[in-house]
């Protein structure tokens, strides 16, 4: 009787020492930033993130009939770190920084403290420093919304794959937020960052 008491003792012990899936989330319960961006107007930082759907992302056999969706998220705070915050508060779901795969500034930002925005963007160390880094003179939420050809996700565009178009035509270098931190903090060194714009003259649908 002691023998089955002492087993099942051990039992329990072991089954409290078990790690469990009670906090498990499922994919689709999180929203994943894809872009983020900011800009500075007005004594303000505005925070801009893009959010892609991640089924059309997906290798298929044919290609997509109806174009895939996007959300473009954004909020202001006297800080980078309040206009995230801000922005938390109207999601719908959780945020996910950790799909990053572009940072982007405008001029009005590249004219403020670049240590303090990169330092603010990087405090919770989910965005990566292997991201894609871009400079714009255009409206963030229009740069957000252009798409890939033949309905394609945003994700087939040069938004987040610069290297691709660099194959084509070997004239701007795409950089790494970790490239462009290298440069601007070398004293002695000359930063070239390239700009991202769009037109709509050279290609057209249909």
């Amino acid at each position: 009787m002691k023998r089955i008491i002492k087993k099942g003792l051990v039992l329990m012990i072991c089954l409290l020492l078990l790690s469990g899936c009670w906090d498990q989330k499922s994919i689709q319960d999180i929203h994943y930033v894809t872009t983020f961006a900011v800009d500075y107007k007005e004594g303000k930082y505005i925070v801009y993130v893009q959010l892609i759907d991640f089924a059309g992302v997906a290798k298929q056999e044919m290609k997509p009939t109806t174009p895939s969706r996007s959300y473009i998220g954004h909020n202001s705070g006297k800080t980078i770190t309040e206009a995230i915050n801000n922005l938390y508060k109207t999601a719908q779901q959780r945020l996910f920084l950790g799909h990053v795969h572009t940072f982007i500034l405008t001029e009005n930002a590249l004219k403020q403290d670049i240590n303090d925005i990169i330092d603010s963007a990087f405090r919770n160390n989910f965005i990566r420093y292997s991201s894609n880094f871009f400079v714009t003179k255009k409206p963030i939420d229009e740069l957000f919304k252009i798409t890939g050809f033949f309905n394609l996700s945003p994700m087939y565009s040069e938004l987040h794959f610069p290297d691709e178009v660099y194959r084509n035509r070997s004239f701007i270098r795409p950089i790494t937020i970790q490239e462009f931190i290298a440069q601007y903090r070398e004293a002695a060194a000359t930063t070239i960052v390239p700009s991202i714009t769009w037109n709509a003259k050279d290609w057209k649908d249909n």
